[in-house]
């Protein structure tokens, strides 16, 4: 079983992934002229809201892996979609300048970047739940996601890299918009609605 594996059920779940990365990482890859024209930070600042990001991943793999265990499916990663979706709202508000500059300004990027990180690594855990589950656990299964998953960064850094040569830096946030749109379209009409929840107990 490991070295063999059925795409066709697979295909919507490394969707998801490949999708969530894309939109996460088309602002994170480019994270220092999102900061300095959202936020007015420069420097050695740029380094506090990139710490932003793991506080946030800590909180999204606490409870995306709660979540895997309860068995949730299409409903929570809808929701980690709205939320990638909020977050890169709030960096489209920051960088064209919609508050005023100082705090108001970097409390609102600070709060986009944590919230983007944080349904990011809310997603991830409940689709290697549901990976594992439908593949039945065939390392091959999460190997191919993994490389999926560095697709996704490797599109997110081409498409932030346009956007910002085209539109500006207020175009990053934009084109993950229409990105994290993708990923929830394609959530809610692909992916099953709920899975039995994982096993717990002694390995």
């Amino acid at each position: 079983m490991g070295g063999r594996i059925d795409l066709t059920p697979l295909l919507p779940l490394y969707a998801g992934g490949f999708l969530c990365f894309a939109a996460n990482m088309t602002v994170n890859l480019f994270i220092a002229p999102v900061v300095r024209v959202g936020a007015g930070v420069t420097g050695a600042g740029v380094g506090l809201f990139q710490m932003v990001i793991g506080l946030g991943s800590i909180v999204g793999l606490s409870l995306g892996g709660r979540a895997g265990d309860r068995g949730e499916g299409r409903e929570w990663l809808v929701f980690c979609f709205f939320g990638q979706l909020t977050a890169m709202s709030l960096h489209v508000a920051a960088t064209s300048q919609m508050f005023p500059p100082g705090p108001p300004s970097q409390i609102l990027v600070a709060l986009a970047i944590f919230v983007a990180s944080t349904s990011l690594f809310s997603l991830m855990p409940v689709l290697s739940a549901r990976i594992i589950q439908t593949s039945e656990g065939a390392p091959l299964a999460m190997a191919v996601n993994g490389s999926v998953n560095s697709m996704g960064q490797a599109l997110g850094s081409a498409v932030g890299g346009f956007a910002l040569a085209t539109v500006g830096v207020p175009g990053i946030p934009l084109s993950a918009i229409c990105i994290s749109v993708a990923g929830l379209v394609m959530t809610a009409l692909l992916i099953p609605r709920r899975t039995s929840p994982a096993p717990v107990g002694p390995l």
